[in-house]
């Protein structure tokens, strides 16, 4: 039906229905033209009914009924090039979202699709490729893009919700040019604690038409933005996006892989890192506590790359992270949920030669290092500020580096808790015992949208399971997968060595 919708609405909107509300917007971040969709699986069957009513019921609190609109072009006499239109009353023929189910009677384990969603493991191991979950896709089946999205006339958010005979994959699609990754994070706990009857702890939502980015970049920046001279500007960033163009016709295909980092490898990394900071003095004393496990996973990711993909050692690496900037850019002590786009970048840059000699501790602490300088509000501001210098989008730090750079961009979910989601009121078939439900969490949840663009070395964690195992979307060409395949064999052979050491041991 949306295709349909999509092709009469080409050239023009439906007539605006005369009672709706309308949201005017500032804008729609212009690098996320596309749909997000995130795949959960939940090793229990749940209860589509629970969910879906929990969700009505959330989306007739304060502001968060905004996100039961429709995005159109703006045709009113502010100007807006977009508009939120939210009815005054959702009904079937205008629901507030997609929500589309399927019983498949057969165990995830043993289903060609679902069986492509794994769960974590404890060792280190790359699990399989990005799943392709097209056969799934009834509701999510929507637009992938803006322009799609505002002809077809549809809801913002969609879900398919898919039964298996001893689990629960949900597929969840909203329009990134609206919502980043945190924001989604905070609808989902709002959804989750009316879900447990917890409406009292629903935050409020600020509105989609209130931009905070925008407004904390017209305000003058108090200091300099300390990579500034590292900022790619006209040529540079030219031969950049060349380079960038060349690797992509003349290198094989990047695909992103589903690894799993055993809990038990990064606490022991984590504990190494920390002695040999403390005994080589890397860094201040007082701030090698705060080098945390993300931090090491990250190094001991990136460096594991490097060494893999042997880019030559003039080249200077630079490991772009993804931050959120909600603290830098709200109120303080406001319980308030921002959901629009707000992040920006740490940049930790380092010669490649050097990160090869010096053992990953260092790489962990310059990324602690990094985030500490460049996290700050000053510098936030002074980077979207430098930004808009150098004629970029201003909702985004400029990108730093050289033309030849040796480029890893990660993003981080942990902070955003998507893996401590807990939708166990919905379980359909409790335990029985009489006594409450444990926390149902999701044993994986994945990225599986095609909209982005995928560049080696980098990629998503998205944080810990419930065992504390790391799950990883990590983009490799498949001859570095080969080789890491066999890196992570060894980790885990040496860990069985020790293992039965330690049992002789015992003995």
């Amino acid at each position: 039906m949306w295709l349909v919708n999509y092709w009469r609405g080409r050239k023009k909107q439906s007539d605006p229905v005369p009672t709706d509300d309308v949201i005017q917007l500032a804008n729609l971040d212009p690098t996320k033209d596309g749909s997000m969709e995130l795949a959960f699986r939940f090793d229990q069957v749940l209860c589509p009914n629970e969910l879906r009513g929990a969700l009505e019921r959330l989306f007739q609190i304060g502001n968060w009924r905004i996100l039961g609109g429709r995005l159109r072009q703006g045709d009113g006499p502010t100007g807006s090039k977009f508009e939120i239109h939210v009815p005054a009353q959702h009904d079937a023929s205008r629901p507030a979202f997609l929500y589309e189910t399927l019983e498949v009677n057969v165990p995830i384990h043993d289903h060609p699709v679902g069986s492509q969603v794994p769960k974590g493991v404890d060792r280190v191991s790359i699990l399989g490729n990005q799943p392709s979950v097209e056969p799934l896709r009834q509701a999510t089946k929507t637009p992938s893009l803006i322009k799609h999205l505002v002809a077809a006339n549809l809801p913002l958010l969609a879900f398919d919700h898919i039964n298996f005979r001893d689990a629960t994959i949900i597929l969840m699609s909203f329009p990134h040019g609206l919502i980043d990754g945190v924001g989604y994070s905070l609808f989902l706990k709002a959804w989750e604690a009316v879900l447990h009857g917890r409406e009292d702890e629903v935050p409020d939502c600020y509105s989609l038409a209130d931009d905070r980015v925008a407004e904390f970049t017209k305000q003058r920046p108090t200091e300099r933005y300390l990579l500034r001279a590292h900022a790619l500007r006209s040529m540079s960033f030219f031969w950049f996006i060349v380079r960038i163009m060349w690797e992509k016709l003349w290198y094989e295909k990047v695909e992103q892989h589903t690894v799993c980092i055993a809990g038990w490898f990064v606490s022991q990394l984590r504990k190494d890192i920390m002695i040999d900071l403390v005994k080589n003095q890397t860094i201040n004393a007082e701030k090698i506590e705060f080098v945390s496990e993300s931090d090491v996973l990250l190094a001991w990711m990136t460096r594991t790359f490097v060494a893999l993909a042997k880019p030559a050692g003039h080249r200077r690496l630079v490991l772009s992270n993804v931050v959120n900037i909600r603290p830098a850019i709200l109120p303080s002590g406001k319980d308030t949920a921002y959901l629009k786009n707000a992040v920006s970048a740490a940049y930790t840059i380092k010669p490649v030669s050097q990160i090869l000699r010096e053992p990953v501790s260092s790489l962990a602490a310059q990324i602690r290092s990094s985030l500490i300088q460049q996290r700050t509000r000053a510098q936030i501001q002074a980077g979207l500020a430098l930004c808009a210098e150098i004629d970029r989008n201003p909702v985004y730090p400029p990108l730093v580096g050289t033309a030849d750079m040796f480029w890893v961009l990660w993003t981080n979910w942990d902070k955003a808790d998507f893996l401590g989601l807990d939708f166990s009121p919905a379980v359909r078939f409790p335990a029985t015992g009489g006594g409450p439900v444990s926390s149902i969490t999701p044993s994986c949840v994945l990225k599986t949208d095609v909209n982005n663009i995928l560049w080696p070395g980098g990629g998503i964690v998205a944080g810990r399971d419930s065992a504390g195992n790391w799950l990883v979307q990590w983009s490799l060409r498949k001859s570095t997968r080969a080789q890491l395949e066999k890196l992570l064999a060894g980790i885990n052979e040496q860990e069985r060595a020790n293992q039965d050491g330690s049992d002789i041991e015992q003995l």
